[in-house]
């Protein structure tokens, strides 16, 4: 593939050789997916009040320059700054098990979703418990409720026992901004969006070369996260093996 580093149109950002670069990288990194299946039945008491939930999903939006056209397509409306997003499950032991990226900033998560591909691919996986319970994502109150993603309960009237199951499931799910605050901490050059013009550099491979760096330096030393849960992250070796 040509290198791409940036191409714009009215209707969509696209990352050409940036998304092979993530497939290559974090897609399909098996190994790290059935290490934490393997951790999760040994401590599924201890991290999640779901026994199906192996990990947690969300977007975030990396800031940019204000480019100098299609500007309307990067203006993300919430954040009230242009960008490009970003989706990423964060596994209990610490590492980005999957990253999907860009998208133009006006996007929203159930997009990333969609365009993502990841609920189709847990579906030809086929990971179960061992009581035959497909294994699932959590998301917020953004993402629908599918086999393979559950999300908080909703509605004006709730049981205790959903009103629980939300308390519980919505402080776990903060490792998923932990990471993200990671991968900043480490990099700080990629929060400085005086910097980020698309334009004239990779922004999008930047930040997904961050991730897999961030999730070395997790393999290495651990993380807040793989510490609030009490799970030990693969190797460097393990996780540099399945790439």
């Amino acid at each position: 593939m040509d290198t791409v580093l940036f191409y714009c149109t009215e209707k969509t950002i696209i990352m050409a050789e940036q998304e092979e670069v993530f497939c290559l990288a974090i897609e399909n990194n098996d190994v790290v997916l059935k290490h934490l299946l393997l951790l999760s039945e040994e401590s599924k008491s201890t991290y999640c009040c779901n026994t199906r939930c192996f990990g947690f999903i969300d977007g975030t939006v990396r800031s940019i320059c204000r480019p100098t056209k299609y500007q309307r397509v990067c203006y993300n409306g919430h954040k009230r700054v242009h960008g490009l997003k970003f989706q990423s499950v964060v596994l209990p032991n610490g590492l980005i098990g999957h990253l999907f990226a860009p998208l133009e900033g006006r996007r929203h998560d159930c997009a990333l979703l969609r365009h993502s591909g990841l609920l189709d691919q847990l579906e030809e996986r086929q990971w179960r418990t061992a009581d035959g319970h497909s294994f699932a994502l959590y998301g917020d109150p953004a993402y629908p409720n599918r086999d393979f993603l559950i999300s908080p309960f909703r509605g004006a009237v709730l049981t205790a026992e959903e009103s629980a199951f939300n308390r519980a499931m919505s402080s776990v799910r903060e490792c998923v901004e932990w990471e993200f605050g990671k991968i900043l901490s480490i990099f700080a050059y990629l929060d400085y969006k005086k910097n980020q013009k698309i334009f004239l550099q990779p922004v999008a491979k930047y930040y997904i070369v961050g991730a897999i760096l961030a999730n070395c330096h997790t393999c290495l030393y651990g993380n807040q996260t793989s510490n609030y849960f009490d799970l030990r992250p693969p190797t460097l070796e393990e996780y540099l093996h399945s790439l």
